[in-house]
């Protein structure tokens, strides 16, 4: 159907299983709605930065990946949850993707255990989601979590994640994307390995790959014309 590339990533971070496009929730239902899980491989194959040493302090040999990075994405999805919802069919369960409308994000290093920070939804040290509806019990909801139904809210904070990850000034997107369809092509990405993008770790050639980033942009995101 010539989805462009931004269209087929939104999908697959905001699905929840229901409808016609179930099978785009793989993503998230493989990974069982796992915060952490979902916070590392979001970074790693979706802005080219394998932030999982990040996870408990900043990391011991990156001085670019900070504890704050992992952290600002997990923010987007740690009100994410499994359900499953019982069928007719006894222990056989079909898997949905919840959320809930509240929970807030802290976060602490393991050097510093009593000195806590919270984190707003935030993609690496750019895009941030700093501002929220209110909303008052279960007006925040389109469906309510329950025991037999999964939460749908009315304000996704996955579902801004899946906005702004693509958002056209969001360059860790576009320069990620294009060097990894570099690699597929030639066999070694112009950053290599395609998921360790840092200061110690650039381009072999940086024009090349802002250029191919801008106009993949440019085009809508459009793979084909990227290829």
């Amino acid at each position: 159907e010539k989805w462009p590339f931004d269209r087929i990533v939104q999908t697959v971070l905001s699905a929840d299983g229901t409808g016609e496009l179930r099978g785009a929730a793989k993503f998230l239902l493989e990974r069982d709605v796992e915060p952490n899980a979902v916070t590392r491989d979001v970074g790693r194959i979706f802005l080219g930065r394998d932030l999982q040493c990040a996870q408990c302090h900043d990391h011991p040999n990156i001085v670019d990946y900070e504890q704050s990075e992992y952290y600002g994405i997990l923010a987007f999805v740690s009100r994410s949850y499994l359900f499953e919802q019982d069928t007719e069919q006894k222990d056989v369960k079909i898997a949905f993707v919840g959320e809930k409308a509240e929970g807030e994000t802290e976060f602490s290093s393991v050097f510093s255990p009593d000195d806590s920070s919270h984190m707003n939804p935030q993609l690496l040290t750019g895009l941030t989601l700093e501002v929220e509806p209110r909303f008052d019990g279960e007006e925040a909801y389109i469906v309510a979590p329950s025991k037999t139904a999964a939460g749908q809210p009315k304000f996704s904070r996955r579902a801004q994640l899946a906005r702004l990850i693509t958002h056209p000034a969001n360059e860790y997107f576009s320069k990620n994307v294009a060097n990894r369809f570099w690699k597929h092509m030639m066999g070694h990405g112009l950053v290599d390995p395609v998921d360790f993008h840092h200061g110690e770790n650039l381009p072999s050639h940086p024009a090349l790959l802002k250029l191919l980033a801008d106009e993949f942009v440019s085009t809508g995101f459009d793979f084909r014309e990227l290829l």
